[in-house]
């Protein structure tokens, strides 16, 4: 799917070069002179906006530049290129640029100084101008409304675009409070902590809104005169230049509370939250146990309650509260709360190296420079792609450096928690990613590129089982072959599928040759059919037998498998309900025999399209609101149970979420990485179904396709009825048997930044870590999904079993190796050959009954070394090292 984005990201940049290069002229009159500014802004294809300001005499008498002045805002601080006199005045002795922060904008001056000798030219006369070049770097706003912000100054002409207000805050006993400055016009705002005064820079008749935080401070809540909702309006101007912002305190009033609990096993105790809605920072966290319980000294005013469940980990039930997620506490009145817990047995996930809980990973580029990042909240899994290309390394067998990578750093990050680290690798053995099945094709038939899988597979497999051990029986997985079954069934649709379905493929021989060349037995090696159902039963085969059923596995599925991703939307010519598109790709999976058979995997993966909602990149056509995720849902749980109730993992669901007008945005990019994603599984409780909370910028984000009905995503939230963001969504996925989600992509947010996708402060990682804290367990029953048969029957040969038991008793170390490598194994006192190959197979050199091997000479990269004793040359023992 990745490769397809390249394209549309090529012509979303010429586009975006093409349409939005913009020119504005300003006029502008003095008293004696009049002057036009003209601003030409280029969008480069690098992602640069220059902008050239022309200033022209349009008036009859000259215009001094001896020490003049431009003046503009930006959003990144700029660059000055260059500065061009048009032969009309003559080079200045300096031009020089200085920028100083404006909220969450810069204001930049360009001072142009002329020496004071007699020859130079400083008159700008009549129809005479001269040019700036800058590089305005990232634009978010308008061009309209930065071209809008350009002043010149003749010579001494004092700035006037904007003002210092002074800000005074009185009634607040020297508290600090947090004073907010919102410009209407540009839709921008920033906030100050005061204690006293403060002197900020506004935009001259712009009209903004300002308001101050409700606080608490002892026994006493301070109250501002301003709110959010009642905010002041002011107008800065030379002469309005001052602000008072008064605060009034009371007493708190305080009443008990009563939390009547049922249900509740005795002798444990559970957490209820209660926040208020209307006082930041003003909470409640208690413990409650069976019969009733009481709160003192709770504040007045209404209330948010959480209460968490409680889970007996011994008899394996969970206790769910039922109760008012609102309450409000009233004096002189009796406050109840009811809580009933309701008890289901624990139905555990049974997929093999993940927890019995929901679990959550995230996208990984398996650097040590990103550990601090992925450390900021638990984790169960890491998925990077496997290889050199991360697209199958078609025609050769790549190095492992991946795959040790991932392993070693999720073996680095669990010393930092509780749980296991699962290493998940996204192998492809056919890509259908860059161009469907006619890629595919080129994959299976062509150039013994079938051949060269099996074997890359083979060897990664082999490099996952070198790090089992007691406390990883399940060293790895896999996640196979992204975009293969969607783009084959998409191809259908539409005609143009090459015969994949029935074309041949030489299965057979393949995989025997790459047996034979990794050094595997080829006894009891399956018959397969010679076509794309043999094939995939193929791969099923030898990820079983080749990892000894510990690595498990699944195949990812599509939302536009059936044709098209705008199924969701009602106002799109695609529309349908999710269980007739499930239905449709269901029976052509099972049609596939994908997940039937003795070999068949252990999960399927759904994506839904990586990029984070709102971004430019996805906007078209993938942002989603709550209603388009829940059909979602629905679409992936039909085809699940419609191919046996396989176990479902959401992979590369997008990480981003909604920021809201009062957060601390850092490195959030607003306009490429919001999206509803996150907020929908995990819940936001600071948006709840209020709007209003969402940051202005988010927004204000354009929507042009008509299926959306919106004008902007405002308005296309506003669509979703009244959805309330705080609900969390883990327990719904939990009992549709949603056993992991794996976070982010390449160029989507992730738990934790990787350099090449989206950093959104930590907002994910902190939603994480509060989920581990009370993780989910599947409470409905759901028939299970039956294990493949042949790790269920333990069909591996004896021969292959005792090869098997030789190979975990050999040590080779150290590894990756340097100049030695040591071999041990406790049956090494028989004569013994130890022969080394290239990762090609070729054969590099023998040893004869050493332990010792003196590896100096080789080169960097992989290796397979292979143990065969003198006297049963038929049994031997393969590993894999590196020469570092």
């Amino acid at each position: 799917m990745r490769h397809k984005l390249k394209f549309l990201l090529t012509t979303f940049l010429l586009v975006n070069f093409f349409v939005y290069s913009q020119t504005f002229i300003r006029n502008y009159s003095g008293e004696t002179t009049e002057h036009q500014l003209k601003m030409d802004f280029s969008p480069q294809s690098w992602g640069d906006v220059y902008l050239v300001i022309e200033v022209k005499n349009t008036g009859q008498n000259d215009i001094s530049v001896k020490n003049s002045k431009i003046q503009f805002l930006s959003d990144a601080v700029p660059g000055l290129v260059n500065f061009v006199p048009n032969g009309s005045i003559s080079y200045p002795k300096t031009v020089s640029m200085k920028s100083s922060p404006n909220g969450d904008q810069y204001r930049n001056t360009i001072d142009i100084e002329l020496s004071d000798e007699s020859w130079v030219d400083y008159k700008l006369s009549s129809n005479e101008s001269f040019k700036a070049k800058i590089n305005l770097k990232t634009v978010t706003l308008s061009y309209e409304s930065l071209a809008d912000a350009v002043r010149f100054y003749p010579e001494n002409g004092d700035p006037s675009l904007f003002v210092n207000v002074t800000t005074t805050v009185t009634g607040n006993d020297s508290n600090v409070v947090e004073v907010t400055y919102k410009n209407n016009e540009f839709d921008t705002q920033v906030t100050k902590t005061i204690t006293t005064t403060n002197t900020s820079l506004l935009r001259i008749n712009k009209q903004y809104q300002i308001w101050a935080n409700d606080f608490i401070s002892g026994n006493t809540v301070y109250k501002s005169k301003y709110s959010k909702t009642s905010p002041l309006s002011f107008l800065p101007s030379d002469t309005n230049n001052a602000i008072s912002v008064p605060y009034t305190k009371s007493t708190i009033k305080t009443e008990n509370l009563i939390v009547n609990v049922n249900g509740l096993p005795n002798g444990v105790s559970t957490t209820i939250d209660l926040k208020n809605k209307d006082i930041n920072d003003v909470t409640k966290n208690e413990k409650i146990v069976e019969g009733s319980n009481t709160i003192t000294k709770f504040m007045e005013g209404s209330y948010s309650v959480t209460i968490s469940s409680y889970t007996d980990t011994i008899k394996d039930i969970i206790y769910v509260p039922r109760y008012d997620n609102n309450i409000t506490i009233s004096i002189g009145k009796p406050n109840q709360l009811n809580v009933s817990f309701v008890n289901y047995p624990i139905k555990e996930f049974t997929v093999k190296g993940f927890p019995k809980y929901l679990s959550h990973g995230t996208i990984t580029s398996a650097a040590s420079d990103i550990d601090e990042g992925l450390k900021k909240s638990p984790l169960s899994a890491l998925f990077k792609y496997s290889g050199i290309d991360g697209a199958g390394d078609r025609g050769k067998i790549p190095d492992m450096t991946a795959t040790i990578n991932t392993i070693k750093q999720a073996r680095r990050l669990e010393a930092n928690q509780e749980g296991k680290i699962l290493p998940v690798m996204v192998h492809y053995t056919a890509n259908a990613s860059g161009g469907g099945s006619g890629e595919a094709i080129k994959d299976m038939t062509e150039n013994q590129n079938l051949y060269f899988h099996y074997r890359n597979l083979i060897q990664e497999i082999k490099v996952m089982l070198s790090y089992e051990d007691a406390d990883h029986p399940n060293p790895g997985a896999f996640v196979i072959s992204p975009d293969l079954i969607g783009a084959i069934q998409q191809d259908v649709v539409f005609g143009n599928d090459h015969n994949i379905r029935t074309i041949k493929i030489n299965v057979n021989q393949d995989i025997k040759k790459a047996f034979k060349d990794e050094n595997l037995s080829i006894d009891n090696l399956p018959s397969f059919s010679d076509n794309l159902k043999g094939y995939f039963q193929s791969i099923n085969f030898l990820i079983h037998h080749v990892g000894e059923c510990k690595i498990p596995f699944g195949y990812q599925q599509n939302v536009w498998s059936a044709g098209s991703a705008r199924w969701v939307y009602k106002n799109a010519n695609e529309y349908n309900d999710p269980v007739s598109e499930a239905i449709e790709v269901a029976d052509f999976m099972n049609d596939l025999e994908l997940y039937t058979g003795d070999w068949k995997p252990d999960f399927i993966a759904f994506d839904r399209y990586e990029r984070d909602c709102f971004g430019p990149v996805s906007i078209d056509s993938y942002a989603w609101a709550a209603k388009h995720w829940n059909k979602y849902l629905i679409f992936c749980k039909e085809i699940a149970e419609r191919i046996g109730n396989a176990p479902i993992m959401l992979w590369q669901i997008p990480g981003g979420h909604m920021p809201t007008a009062d957060e601390n945005i850092i490195n959030f990019d607003i306009a490429n990485h919001s999206s509803a994603s996150a907020p929908f599984f995990l819940g936001d409780q600071r948006i709840g179904t209020d709007l209003n909370k969402i940051h202005p910028d988010l927004k204000k984000i354009v929507l042009t396709q008509p299926h959306y009905a919106a004008k902007n995503i405002g308005e296309h939230l506003s669509n979703d009825n009244g959805y309330d963001w705080s609900t969390s969504n883990m327990q719904k996925l939990a009992d549709m048997n949603v056993f992991t989600i794996l976070w982010g992509g390449g160029s989507t947010t992730g738990i934790a930044p990787i350099g090449t996708n989206g950093d959104d402060d930590q907002w994910l990682a902190s939603k994480i870590t509060d989920y581990y804290k009370k993780p989910v367990y599947k409470t409905i029953s759901i028939a299970p999904y039956q294990e493949a048969a042949y790790c269920q029957n333990t069909t591996v040969s004896s021969s292959t079993q005792n090869n098997m038991e030789k190979t975990l008793n050999v040590k080779i170390f150290p590894n990756p190796a340097k100049d030695q490598l040591q071999i041990e194994n406790h049956v090494l006192d028989k004569d013994f050959v130890i022969t080394i190959y290239n990762i090609y197979g070729e054969k590099i050199v023998d040893y004869k009954n050493q332990k010792l091997l003196d590896v100096s000479n080789l080169s960097k990269g992989a290796y397979i070394i292979k143990l065969q004793y003198m006297d049963s040359l038929e049994s031997n023992i393969t590993k894999i090292f590196y020469k570092r």
